[in-house]
């Protein structure tokens, strides 16, 4: 039976037209073609053009000037002018992974009857991609605590009900879809994936700035966990393990 949910497609962009154009395309694409596209970019930004041009062309996406600063406000902006109840946030210079990949997470989260659907992610470079990806398994506050290898917003499906009484959490400037995944698990169903649904633009403020990365995610678990010093513990362990293991790659290379 062919999926017939409506969703909408968040995608913040700033100063990358080249990157917004492969997002556009992605989106396009897509098999699952009951969809909205919102765009946020700045004033003046150089892709109004392109996006004033493609949304002629497609009534299906439109534009949202960014009224604050930050990533994550625009996405917190961006849910008051969609107009459906399933939302997928695709920043810009980022893709779906295949054709595919929205209604194959769409038939997951009727099938699983998830509020939030999680995918595995790639991460490409000039030297091609490498992959993140687990599992298929129910989709758990304590499975996403220290989750690697998937947990990007861009590889996430979320039913609107989620967002009722939450917001990403504009004081993280890069992990706050890391928080708002935790507040959620604890009182929504989830579900994981082992398929790919999203390339990664290896140039994303996340990946060039891995060790704020980390601790912003151990503020997270420190704020939501500060009844239990274990998890406080293991969590900067864990950093710990994941930026010498960083800088043993970078002396192999080296050598």
């Amino acid at each position: 039976m062919k999926n017939k949910e409506q969703v909408t497609i968040i995608t913040v962009t700033k100063n990358d037209s080249i990157g917004l154009k492969r997002t556009i395309k992605s989106i396009l694409d897509q098999t699952h073609q009951n969809w909205e596209c919102v765009v946020v970019l700045p004033e003046g930004d150089p892709s109004v053009g392109i996006l004033d041009e493609t949304a002629l062309r497609d009534k299906r996406f439109r534009i949202k000037i960014q009224d604050s600063v930050g990533i994550y406000s625009a996405m917190n902006e961006a849910l008051g002018v969609r107009k459906y109840n399933k939302v997928w946030f695709m920043n810009g210079g980022d893709t779906f992974f295949s054709s595919k990949s929205l209604v194959l997470a769409l038939d997951i989260m009727v099938k699983e009857k998830a509020s939030i659907v999680l995918g595995g992610h790639a991460f490409i470079n000039n030297s091609g991609f490498q992959t993140r990806h687990a599992s298929d398994c129910v989709l758990t506050f304590n499975k996403f605590l220290f989750n690697r290898r998937n947990g990007c917003h861009q590889s996430m499906l979320f039913d609107l009900e989620l967002f009722q009484n939450l917001r990403f959490d504009n004081k993280y400037q890069i992990a706050a879809d890391y928080k708002f995944v935790l507040e959620i698990l604890n009182v929504s169903n989830g579900y994981r994936i082992k398929q790919i649904l999203s390339t990664i633009d290896l140039n994303g403020i996340s990946n060039s700035q891995i060790p704020l990365t980390l601790r912003e995610k151990q503020e997270i678990r420190k704020e939501l966990n500060s009844t239990n010093d274990f998890i406080v513990k293991v969590g900067s362990m864990w950093n710990f393990l994941i930026l010498f293991k960083l800088s043993l790659k970078k002396i192999v290379v080296k050598l």
